[in-house]
């Protein structure tokens, strides 16, 4: 037989006092009729234990040919004592084989996973004990004994001896969770107080106010150990979509508020509960305790909408459409709410806790509309878009608004009514088409001759309260068949070699807003007239790509300012434009003086 055929050795190598001990022999080959001869001696070479083996009746933890045996020892008597070392021997035939440990004490360690916590909130409490770890073969409960006892409290109520259990066989680490709740929940209609509950490890529940301290004790024979955790108190933000409304918007609420975050794993509720509340208001009414939902299971932001319903007088009493609910003041949240407003008025929102106010605002007021073609000058015949922008006329922020204008021009001054549709359902925006040509007006059909001006006419009846006169009149002004003007640039013979003389002609023109420019190609290479410049490449103004001899490009130039140019293929071409607003330019609004 070569080598030594047994060992032994304990399943740790620090033991807390009054543990069991696993104690093993692995055994290479047998030896018949042999028996193992266990002795565990102390610090002074002792025998305290001693325990023969027998491997043909004991149990084998493996299968043959390996052999591996295990006998366990519990602690008991003075012989354990904290500090000293034991050395178990094993006999095996004229073989022998020895292991040491130690028992000790540790003392333990209180960790949360974090340390502050929103209200509502699960805290995950481990403690780290391996003192406690009295049996590594199977996972065991501290927490609720006189030896092990862990207590939680807040101001508002205490959990004593609370388990939490080992994660494993033998890590000697403990855990649990424990849910902080709000001092109170609301049940059937009832504002019932919270009361600390639970045994743990999972079931715990500690009500506990915004910006509390939660302490977490832990007491044992091996040491206490205490640490203290926070609920957080973040506050509020209240966040509305704009700074000014119009008496007829659609208001959209937002609410920042971790703290309500109550239950991660549902969508809570806020605004409607004696614990927090949202009222919102204008000169004319107030929604009191107004219900805003979070947007998610966790997210902490809570949202809603109100639509504002402007009072009967401040609509003229000839006005072609009124809203069918004005004036009105009800609802109870998330998205029915609507709320009475003057036409210059104050929206108010408040967010009131056991513990502070928050409170935003924006102001109601009307705007002064405006009107315009999207072109300045058109052609005979054509087709013309009119635009209005009138966020007062936006009467239902649900459906598409319509507005109703006066189109007239130098050929037919009476001219024809044109109704504009809102281009969404909420934009204030509105537009339509009239159709431009030399036939007698009618429908949205507009009689007009070289050289008219024709003029958009919109009445705004919604004016700021600081405007004396209740209908303003805005119009917008064009004009037909305007003769362009042209000017032209010469790409000069031989520009795709440098040399020192020109090579466009001009080199530098100057010219009144909305003229086009002529490029011609009189070299015999093909060239570009790109916007930019050599050194900073083109900027995407315009580009004529590459254009082959005698061709031509044109561009109209309708932005004032300097416009620098170049070829791309033989960057030393360069020119300049300055183009100037035009001295005659008509006004593309008028707004007529009350």
């Amino acid at each position: 037989m070569k080598g030594n055929p047994i060992t032994v050795s304990f399943d740790r190598t620090v033991y807390p006092l009054d543990s069991i001990m696993h104690i093993r022999f692995r055994i290479f080959d047998l030896i018949p009729n042999e028996s193992i001869h266990m002795d565990i001696i102390d610090n002074n070479k002792k025998s305290i234990i001693s325990r023969t083996i027998n491997p043909y009746k004991t149990h084998n933890l493996e299968r043959p040919p390996d052999y591996l045996f295990q006998t366990d020892v519990r602690m008991k008597g003075n012989v354990w004592k904290l500090g000293h070392s034991y050395t178990v021997i094993a006999k095996y035939g004229n073989f022998e084989a020895s292991d040491s440990t130690i028992i000790a004490k540790r003392r333990p360690v209180i960790q949360t996973d974090k340390s502050v916590y929103i209200n509502g909130s699960d805290v995950i409490v481990t403690v780290i004990a391996p003192d406690l770890d009295k049996d590594n073969q199977k996972a065991e409960i501290i927490g609720n004994k006189p030896e092990h006892f862990l207590t939680l409290s807040s101001s508002h109520g205490i959990i004593k001896g609370y388990k939490l259990r080992e994660t494993g066989d033998s890590t000697g680490i403990f855990q649990g969770v424990l849910e902080l709740t709000p001092l109170y929940t609301q049940k059937k209609g009832k504002r019932v107080k919270n009361k600390a509950k639970g045994t743990g490890p999972f079931n715990g529940q500690l009500p506990v106010s915004i910006g509390e301290e939660i302490l977490i004790e832990f007491k044992s024979s091996s040491g206490n150990e205490k640490l203290s955790i926070f609920s957080s108190n973040f506050g509020a933000a209240i966040e509305l979509d704009q700074r000014v409304y119009v008496p007829t918007d659609k208001v959209c609420l937002t609410i920042v508020a971790p703290d309500f975050n109550f239950d991660s794993h549902k969508a809570d509720v806020i605004g409607n509960k004696p614990d927090c509340k949202v009222n919102i208001s204008t000169k004319k009414g107030k929604l009191l305790n107004y219900k805003l939902i979070e947007t998610g299971k966790d997210s902490g932001i809570f949202t809603g909408d109100i639509t504002l319903t402007s009072l009967k007088n401040n609509f003229p009493k000839n006005a072609k459409k009124i809203p069918k609910k004005i004036g009105i003041t009800k609802g109870n949240g998330p998205i029915n709410g609507k709320l009475a407003c003057d036409k210059d008025d104050i929206l108010n929102v408040e967010m009131i806790t056991e513990y502070e106010k928050y409170t935003g605002s924006a102001m109601i007021r009307y705007n002064i509309g405006e009107i315009e073609w999207d072109n300045e000058y058109y052609s005979s015949p054509s087709s013309a878009k009119i635009r209005v922008i009138d966020p007062d006329m936006n009467l239902d922020p649900e459906k598409i608004d319509v507005v109703k204008i006066r189109v007239w021009s130098d050929t037919d001054l009476e001219g024809i009514e044109v109704e504009l549709s809102e281009t969404s359902e909420a934009t204030g925006i509105f537009e339509g088409v009239v159709l431009l040509d030399k036939k007698i007006s009618g429908n949205n059909r507009l009689q007009i001759s070289t050289g008219d001006s024709i003029f958009a006419k919109y009445v705004d009846w919604s004016v700021p309260a600081n405007i004396k006169k209740s209908n303003l009149d805005i119009i917008a002004t064009a004009k037909v068949n305007f003769e362009q003007p042209q000017k032209t640039v010469k790409i000069l013979p031989k520009s795709s070699v440098p040399h020192d003389g020109k090579y466009l002609e001009p080199e530098i023109i100057t010219i009144e807003k909305g003229t086009i420019v002529k490029w011609i190609n009189d070299d015999n290479a093909a060239h570009t007239i790109t916007s930019g410049t050599p050194d900073g490449g083109p900027d995407g103004d315009f580009d004529s790509s590459l254009f082959m001899p005698n061709e031509k490009f044109e561009h109209v130039f309708d932005k004032a300012g300097v416009v620098e140019y170049f070829c791309m293929v033989h960057p030393w071409i360069t020119g300049k434009i300055i183009v100037i607003e035009t001295e005659t330019k008509e006004k593309k609004r008028i707004q007529i003086k009350h």
